[in-house]
């Protein structure tokens, strides 16, 4: 270095060349790692959001699918008569009881609000009726209650409120002789001392529907055509007496007069009221409320069984909220 002349810069060679190439090859390495785990972590939560939170694992499917499994059929407790052999029956899950005779075949059966006893009719010789009762509690046991007079026809019979009197459609036997009247009428049966009165409706034809209100309202549907059918109220206050517009069934929706017409429960007063249910199953033929009042165990459906001379049965359903659970076995007059 001479005077005068400017210092000349000293650049310090690295003494390790091939390792500082080295440290920056992991770095890049790392940088790019971490920059690939944040992108499939963004991705992957992206894909969570987008199916409602839930992270999906890899390979599974991100396209909108139902997650709703299809409802089972409940399987309820309910009393009925067995359609094969005409035997009182008592439908407790999985266990079925049934009570049956060869000549004694039950045509009408009619549960109690207990919800533990139901009644079945039995025509005998003579146009005279058995009345049997089925409770089910720690045992399934049938027993005879009285026999009475006139012979009761297959229309769903409705025990009362307070599970004293039991409401029934018969022919009256003849006041001479034991024959049959041609008439059919509604009759109420004092299950306590056997008195047997008629309900006092004068309606057009038989009896095809009974039901009680709470307060011990008997309703009456009666008709032998669908134009000429008919309802009637006893202790409606007034006494009510209209037209049922072709339904086969009457019944109390939550109190009110309701009537089955087509796959609906119908408000009725001199003209079909508003809608109270819907989605119940075609052909509905005999409808039981539940203690709640937001259940229906139904009947409906019209099906050949294979028993000679073409002897139709309905299929059984639950219905709740809007839809019906078709129930297994072939039974009438279902009731809780």
């Amino acid at each position: 270095m001479t005077g005068g002349d400017a210092p000349v810069p000293h650049l310090r060679r690295d003494p390790n060349p091939q390792q500082t190439s080295g440290r920056k090859v992991l770095i890049g390495v790392a940088v790019f790692f971490l920059v690939l785990v944040g992108f499939v972590l963004t991705l992957v939560f992206t894909i969570g959001e987008h199916n409602n939170g839930v992270v999906l694992p890899p390979g599974a499917s991100t396209s909108p699918t139902s997650t709703v499994a299809p409802a089972a059929a409940p399987s309820p407790e309910f009393f009925a008569i067995d359609a094969a052999t005409g035997g009182k029956s008592y439908i407790g899950g999985d266990a079925t009881y049934s009570s049956y005779q060869h000549h004694q075949r039950a045509v009408a059966m009619g549960a109690a609000p207990d919800g533990r006893t139901a009644y079945y009719a039995v025509p005998v010789a003579g146009c005279r009726s058995i009345i049997y009762a089925t409770h089910a509690g720690r045992t399934v046991e049938t027993t005879r209650v009285r026999g009475i007079s006139g012979r009761v026809l297959g229309v769903p019979m409705a025990v009362s409120p307070d599970g004293s009197d039991l409401a029934l459609a018969l022919t009256p036997q003849l006041k001479r002789g034991d024959g049959c009247a041609r008439s059919a009428e509604a009759e109420v049966l004092d299950l306590k001392h056997g008195l047997l009165t008629p309900v006092g409706i004068v309606l057009p034809g038989k009896p095809t529907s009974l039901a009680w209100r709470q307060d011990g309202a008997l309703a009456v549907l009666a008709g032998d055509t669908v134009t000429e059918r008919r309802v009637g109220c006893l202790a409606c206050e007034p006494l009510f007496v209209g037209k049922a517009f072709g339904s086969p069934v009457v019944l109390f929706w939550h109190g009110k007069l309701a009537v089955i017409v087509g796959n609906a429960v119908r408000a009725l007063g001199t003209e079909l009221g508003p809608t109270l249910a819907r989605g119940l199953p075609d052909f509905v033929v005999s409808a039981s409320v539940d203690p709640t009042g937001n259940k229906l165990l139904l009947s409906g459906g019209v099906e050949t069984t294979r028993n000679p001379g073409g002897i139709t049965y309905y299929a059984t359903y639950v219905w709740s909220n809007g839809e019906a659970f078709r129930l297994p076995g072939e039974w009438i007059d279902p009731a809780w």
